[in-house]
């Protein structure tokens, strides 16, 4: 195997011709442009084809310790791919180890090595693809939420300086400064005023500001449950909006006044240039974190007269697939812009619905990962791009090429691009999440709490989530994502609060399990092209492996005895529960859903399984046999609930739902129905995760989220 620092003048596959001392790519014939992290990734695995490489592997060596999204090398491969000509489904170049790596297996064709370069002279640069990072907008672990925390930083080019038609072309001036939350702006017709979603009261609601400097706001809504997604009228009289806790769409005068409801579902409105329809999503907002833009359920874009009616959908799944969202009307009310997302690809691209026909058409590149499309008045379009691990914002006159640079934003993802009605004003919103552990000390008799939640861990991590109580109630094991580190399995001493970290950079400590001695703790890795389920005692030492994972295995999840694993599949496009014995391999499909199950996590004696159904617009909670049989639902109220964890009696489902426009921690019983709402937070800018209840009823540790965001104006030149 060649030292990747020494590479061969060049390689040969196929069509495909690599020389890699100018950095130039030919397939059949032809060049083909490559990002230089593409470039290095392609070579990166030719060098090392005798082997799979871990995806941790190849962001080391590729990306050299600049902070990433989790899914810039999964974008980077699908452009690999398509450059090459290559099919994930039917590799002939570059092969996908399903939850490893990757692998080249292409065979090398003798190459003549390349003719050197004139001495006075310079080897041509590779011509860079504009753009910077993907659109992760969030990561949704199948059926648990997982939050992408961003942090507001000056963009870094690794590669040299941004080549100049990368320029900035915007000047921003920022319009709030506060530490909470300030977003999704959405700029009046004449460019002269903004409205958008503020924490500033303890509540979501929406403000107006005039852009003149010093202007005072004006509050909209009051004591509204939270109120999000604001969008200006064209005639600039009201403003449409999205309710949290009465669900639908809302349309208030932009002073202020009485609601009225024109839609019972659906977020993210938007109004015709002629003021007589309202577009909207038809998947409701789960939260104000970044991630929400990606919708959790299925979504589609539908379209509803301002007046009131009956809405009427206008895409469908199956002429675009994925999730449909950020929906935007053309200047001439013809045809309505939306991004999709693509789950089992992690891609995003950009259409258009003709909303008489139809018919749908791209609007960019489909090589671009892009939210929040926004027409100007002569067609083209601006939105918000993720490429290589930055976020910028560009504007496309076509579908080829990259676009133009406008902004660039670097780690912080765009949550709401808004234009005036003349095109020349932007504004737009960022935002950032850092979660941190809490806990809430209960009366084990009643499972009620004794006091109001505290917070454990006081570090600058961007993340600590996924906390799991010890059997003897007195360590908390959880994950870690530092600045620059993606994962450490940590150990906090509730008695102490000593904090030592087990081990650092494994494959996954994501959902670590104890088991039942109390002096281990288990989780999934994977080496070698292949799954394991892997044990590690908290007293150090190197992980032992216990069992092999079974193939498309998702969220996998050892037993307290360790004797069973159980793990989430999905099948034709459906997510189910699956179990398999440790000592013998076999496999069980214990759910058998059509509208999908996801799994929640063990029973602290190992019975039960506790699951999140997907039911309509909602996610419900449910509970299973760990042998098998009839699922048995839980909570029935509509919205959003996710389920962690069980109260020692096995009668009582720990989750955390989404009720009255906040996140908190509850308990539902089994046998009564009685529930219990365990913390007492009151905005939707607090995201509540991961609720771990202690073996011995004393105790919830869970992670709490905080969305720090403020709004941006420029004008576009």
């Amino acid at each position: 195997m060649s030292d990747p620092q020494t590479p061969e003048v060049c390689y040969h596959f196929a069509d495909v011709s690599i020389d890699v001392a100018r950095q130039m790519v030919h397939v059949g014939g032809k060049p083909v442009d490559l990002e230089p992290k593409v470039f290095r990734l392609l070579v990166f695995l030719i060098e090392n084809r005798h082997r799979v490489i871990s995806k941790d592997e190849l962001v080391d060596s590729v990306w050299k310790g600049v902070a990433v999204t989790d899914n810039a090398l999964t974008r980077s491969v699908v452009k690999l791919r398509r450059a090459l000509g290559d099919d994930a489904r039917q590799s002939r170049y570059i092969q996908t180890i399903p939850t490893v790596g990757y692998r080249f297996v292409a065979e090398l064709l003798a190459c003549e090595p390349a003719l050197p370069a004139p001495a006075n002279s310079q080897a041509p640069l590779p011509r860079v693809r504009a753009g910077t990072r993907r659109v992760i907008w969030a990561i949704a672990a199948a059926s648990l939420v997982a939050l992408v925390a961003a942090a507001l930083l000056l963009p870094r080019w690794t590669d040299g300086s941004p080549p100049a038609r990368d320029r900035v072309l915007l000047q921003p001036r920022q319009l709030t400064t506060g530490t909470g939350l300030d977003a999704q702006p959405s700029l009046s017709p004449a460019g002269a005023e903004v409205v958008y979603v503020s924490d500033r009261t303890g509540q979501l609601e929406l403000f107006v500001r005039q852009l003149l400097t010093g202007s005072e706001d004006i509050q909209v809504t009051h004591q509204s449950g939270g109120s999000v997604n604001p969008a200006w009228s064209g005639d600039g009289k009201f403003i449409a909006y999205h309710s949290l806790a009465r669900g639908g769409i809302w349309v208030v005068p932009y002073l202020g006044g009485e609601a009225r409801q024109i839609a019972t579902f659906g977020s993210a409105p938007v109004w015709s240039p002629d003021g007589k329809w309202i577009a909207f999503r038809s998947a409701s907002s789960v939260s104000m974190a970044t991630g929400d833009i990606l919708p959790s359920a299925e979504s589609t874009i539908w379209i509803v007269p301002a007046s009131g009616g009956a809405p009427r959908r206008i895409t469908t799944t199956g002429a675009v697939p994925g999730k449909h969202t950020t929906p935007a009307w053309s200047p001439d009310g013809r045809s309505v812009a939306f991004a999709s997302y693509l789950p089992s690809s992690a891609t995003t691209a950009l259409w258009a619905v003709d909303v008489r026909s139809g018919v749908c058409r791209r609007l960019a590149d489909e090589s671009l990962d892009c939210m929040w499309p926004r027409f100007l008045p002569k067609g083209d379009v601006i939105a918000g791009c993720e490429e290589q691990g930055q976020f910028t914002i560009r504007r496309f006159k076509g579908l080829k090429g990259p676009g133009e640079t406008l902004m660039m934003l670097g780690l912080a993802s765009p949550n709401g691009i808004t234009l005036a009605a003349d095109g020349k004003s932007i504004a737009w919103s960022t935002a950032a999440v850092a979660g941190q552990l809490w806990s809430v000390s209960i009366d084990p008799r009643t499972g009620l709490p004794r006091g109001a939640a505290e917070r454990l861990t006081q570090n600058s991590e961007l993340r600590n989530t996924t906390p799991a109580i010890s059997p003897d109630g007195q360590q908390v094991a959880y994950w870690a994502r530092h600045r620059g580190v993606l994962n450490n399995l940590v150990l906090l001493s509730l008695g102490t609060g000593q904090v030592r970290v087990l081990a650092s950079d494994p494959a996954d400590f994501y959902f670590s399990n104890w088991l039942a001695s109390g002096t281990d703790l288990a989780f999934p890795s994977y080496t070698g092209g292949k799954g394991f389920m892997v044990s590690m005692s908290i007293s150090g030492g190197a992980g032992k492996k216990l069992s092999s994972l079974p193939s498309g295995a998702e969220l996998p999840r050892l037993s307290p005895d360790g004797r069973q694993v159980a793990f989430q599949r999905q099948s034709d496009g459906v997510m189910n529960v699956w179990k398999m014995d440790v000592s013998t391999g076999k496999e069980t499909q214990l759910t058998f859903d059509r509208e999908g199950i996801g799994l929640g996590t063990w029973s602290q004696d190992g019975t039960l399984l506790s699951v999140q159904l997907s039911r309509d617009r909602s996610t419900q909670v449910g509970v299973i046999s760990a042998d098998g049989g009839k699922v048995e639902q839980v909570t029935r109220q509509e919205g959003y609930a996710w389920p962690f964890s069980f109260l020692p009696d096995n009668d009582r489902v720990t989750y955390t739902a989404m009720r009255r426009g906040a996140w908190n921690v509850y308990w539902t019983s089994r046998t009564t129905g009685r529930t219990e709402q365990i913390t007492s937070f009151s905005s939707l800018a607090s995201l509540v995760f991961y609720p771990s209840w202690s073996p011995r009823g004393d105790r919830v540790v869970f992670e709490h989220g905080v969305n720090q965001s403020n709004i941006f104006f420029a004008r576009i030149p």
